[in-house]
């Protein structure tokens, strides 16, 4: 394996955060599924200090009001599903605060 993953859970039970590095560690694009089953979504590049794309940041929300993330640059991801508004508003904090810049592509 050349990867790995690390998880953070705010409570015994609930969604976790996962982190993950490597070469082949994380898909940045969400699974079709992911998208159809998605009441909302949006989606939006990550830039360097450089005006480069190096990576892609998508969330949403399902019909049951359950929020999912999943952000990814080169040979590091994140990803959240399932979550609570209430663990989905900690999660994104902490994605948040790493230190990218952000352009919107769209939303939907």
């Amino acid at each position: 394996m050349d990867y790995r993953v690390y998880g953070i859970r705010l409570k015994r039970r609930g969604s976790v955060l996962e982190l993950w590095f490597g070469p082949t560690a994380f898909t940045v694009e969400p699974d079709d599924q992911q998208l159809v089953k998605s009441v909302e979504f949006s989606q939006r590049n990550i830039f360097n200090s450089k005006d480069e794309a190096i990576g892609l940041d998508t969330r949403g929300r399902d019909l049951d009001d359950r929020m999912w993330r999943r952000t990814g640059i080169i040979m590091s991801g994140a990803k959240y599903d399932g979550a609570s508004p209430e663990e989905s508003a900690v999660f994104d904090r902490i994605l948040d605060s790493a230190c990218f810049m952000y352009r919107s592509s769209g939303s939907h």
